[in-house]
């Protein structure tokens, strides 16, 4: 029983979160320029400046980009072409450190 709590439960507060946030649902864009990052969705936008990023980390499926040491947006990888892909790592290796 404590297994089966442990592993279903932090998924259920994730779902139940996600489900009670409208502006997490449907799509966003996101352009990055010389000051940093703006992301617009249905209901809100959002402008980071670059030297609000402490950090970022590129995963297998997706970008990390850390404005402290537990928040971060994320970007899927598969939103971008090959092209867009290379052009991102090197607006980022120019504006933000990368995690070590």
């Amino acid at each position: 029983m404590y297994i089966a709590f442990v592993q279903l439960y932090p998924r259920w507060i994730m779902q139940r979160q996600f489900h009670k946030q409208p502006g997490a649902h449907g799509p966003r864009t996101l352009m990055f320029d010389g000051t940093g990052a703006h992301w617009r969705w249905n209901g809100g936008t959002g402008d980071v400046e670059w030297r609000n990023y402490i950090r970022w980390v590129e995963g297998k499926n997706q970008f990390l980009f850390y404005t402290s040491p537990g928040c971060f947006n994320i970007l899927p990888k598969r939103a971008l072409n090959s092209d867009q892909l290379a052009e991102l790592r090197d607006t980022l290796k120019q504006n933000v450190s990368v995690a070590k």
